[in-house]
């Protein structure tokens, strides 16, 4: 009954066009899963529809009263998490085609006539470049909502294979420059006080390895956060951040748990030594 309601709800998300994401649904709001619905909720996850955009939608549903589930539970979703994580891929921008750009960018002054023609080509133009672009904003988005979700749970069940998955995603995040890793850090962060001492330690040693490997600032991109062109090529918005300080911020909140020494962050000097005291010497004597 509540996989029918979401693949029409799936449906409707899909041929509404727009660009925006998906919100919690009220199908889902009081369902509560057990030892018992494991087999069918497995099955549900594995929902086939003709466009993949519904699938990301149900999934993502469906994954939403797993927030309350205990990490026994949890773990006997780990594989099908996993599976869903490797679908969870985001698209580029489409690049137009040096006809269609021409054909968005007309000249003031032109002959009547061929003023009106030319602007009925390029509504007709920009129409269909909207379209196709905010198909991928939706579907970024969808991805997003999913992963975020995604990666919540697979932190919160403290499973090895989950955990290799999720770092996995981080260093891949990184890599093409996504701003995506903020939600992989912060999923961390927030479970780090809670975690038991190999977890953490895992991801700390884990992650200080992949903040040595991007040093300084750089470029990342918004999958989720268009910016719209009417004469040229859209794109993402984009910041400069840095990883390694950010990733180095969590990893000193993990360190409680993991019982290893916090780790001087990136950019900040560490303490120094008052002048003329010398290495090893207590201070006031």
């Amino acid at each position: 009954k509540i996989l029918a309601q979401l693949t029409a709800e799936a449906e409707a998300y899909v041929q509404a066009g727009g660009d925006g994401g998906p919100g919690p649904s009220k199908a889902v709001e009081s369902v509560e899963y057990s030892a018992a619905s494991v087999e069918r909720l497995q099955g549900a996850l594995r929902f086939k529809h003709k466009d993949p955009l519904a699938e990301l939608y149900v999934a993502y549903q469906l994954l939403q009263p797993l927030y309350q589930a205990g990490n026994e539970l949890l773990r006997k979703f780990q594989p099908m998490m996993n599976e869903l994580l490797g679908r969870c891929r985001y698209e580029a921008m489409p690049n137009w085609p040096r006809q269609m750009l021409s054909d968005l960018n007309v000249p003031e002054k032109l002959p009547k006539l061929e003023q009106k023609l030319r602007m009925q080509r390029r509504d007709a133009a920009l129409a269909k470049k909207r379209a196709a672009e905010q198909a991928v904003v939706k579907r970024n988005r969808t991805v997003n909502a999913l992963e975020k979700t995604l990666k919540e749970l697979m932190v919160l069940m403290a499973d090895e294979k989950a955990d290799d998955a999720v770092l996995e995603r981080l260093a891949e995040e990184v890599k093409q420059r996504w701003t995506t890793f903020e939600v992989t850090l912060s999923a961390l962060r927030e479970q780090a006080v809670d975690m038991k001492q190999p977890q953490a330690k895992k991801y700390y040693h884990r992650m200080i390895q992949q903040a040595r490997q991007i040093p300084g600032q750089k470029e990342y991109a918004d999958p989720a956060r268009p910016k719209y062109s009417d004469k040229e090529n859209s794109s993402f918005h984009s910041k400069r951040m840095y990883f390694a300080k950010e990733a180095v911020l969590v990893v000193n909140v993990l360190a409680v748990s993991a019982r290893e020494p916090a780790v001087i962050i990136p950019g900040e000097k560490p303490p120094g030594r008052k002048p003329g005291e010398r290495p090893g010497r207590p201070r006031g004597r």
